[in-house]
């Protein structure tokens, strides 16, 4: 059997869907290119409550939502390997009332003239245009980055994951636990599915990457997003990953939404539970990048 040829055709055809350009010359080519590379940053600014979530009738944790967000990173290379890197938490946000650890964030009590805390149908944070960085970046909250690197033309890329979460109490919830359980399955699904063409990862645009997540209850802390069984499947919750080569963030960087250069929504919607959640993520290019030079070898 001679598999060399089918693998490569695999690989190539994974490159090209992951947004890479690999360039073909025939051997006797005299000349080898440097390829363009440059420095991003993806950066947390902010999210928007588009509708709270159907919490603790007493809010016995808080009045309305008490969220955080989590943010999984993987580096992922032409040849279709892939690395996990640090993933980020931010503190509880939400009122904060006895609970110092928190950060203060929402309207809190309706038709009041204070601000209470306790994120509410409507609210933003940090301020009321969340995709917008008004202030300096924060280690815990919002405006965070998420990620910062170099990336190179038709060599590397990052996935960045964030999720949404209602906080209902600090025990290690079902859902938790679930998506802990996941995300590495999930993961390989992606990149397994991009070797044989099924998800485009270098698309354009921000994407669900690979399928569901099965959850096994949502009592406790769990996802903005989840979705009850029924007849054809078991609870679940999909993730909505972000997928960055050089080539995606040069073309993300000057793209202008929400009347902010480099800004990407990524929305969380439950289907039950009225949870809805828009997070705003910024792509910058925070260096030159390296122009692409060309130098004469021989054949």
């Amino acid at each position: 059997m001679q598999l060399a040829r089918p693998i490569k055709a695999i690989t190539v055809f994974a490159a090209i869907l992951l947004g890479f350009a690999p360039v073909f010359r025939p051997a006797s080519a005299v000349t080898q290119a440097t390829p363009a590379s440059g420095r991003f940053r993806v950066t947390l600014n902010g999210f928007r409550v588009n509708h709270e979530s159907d919490d603790d009738i007493l809010e016995g944790d808080g009045r309305g939502d008490e969220i955080f967000i989590t943010t999984n990173l993987w580096s992922i290379s032409a040849d279709g390997t892939a690395h996990d890197l640090p993933g980020l938490r931010t503190k509880v946000m939400g009122d904060n009332r006895g609970r110092p650890d928190r950060i203060l964030a929402g309207s809190g009590t309706p038709n009041s003239t204070r601000i209470l805390g306790g994120l509410r149908t409507g609210d933003g944070y940090p301020t009321l245009e969340p995709w917008r960085r008004t202030g300096p970046v924060q280690p815990d909250h919002p405006p965070m980055v998420l990620w910062e690197g170099t990336l190179t033309d038709s060599r590397d890329g990052v996935v960045i994951l964030p999720i949404v979460w209602e906080w209902d109490s600090p025990d290690r919830s079902a859902s938790q636990a679930s998506i802990e359980r996941g995300l590495p399955l999930w993961f390989e699904g992606a990149r397994r599915r991009a070797l044989f063409g099924i998800t485009p990862l270098g698309s354009a645009t921000i994407q669900v990457i690979a399928g569901s997540i099965d959850l096994s209850g949502k009592a406790g802390t769990r996802p903005i997003g989840y979705v009850e069984a029924d007849s054809t499947h078991s609870d679940q919750f999909t993730p909505q990953a972000m997928m960055l080569t050089y080539n995606l963030a040069t073309l993300f960087a000057p793209s202008t939404a929400f009347s902010v250069k480099g800004v990407l929504e990524i929305r969380y919607v439950d289907k039950h539970d009225h949870g809805d959640y828009s997070l705003y993520l910024q792509v910058e290019q925070i260096a030159t990048p390296t122009i692409p030079r060309t130098k004469a070898i021989r054949p």
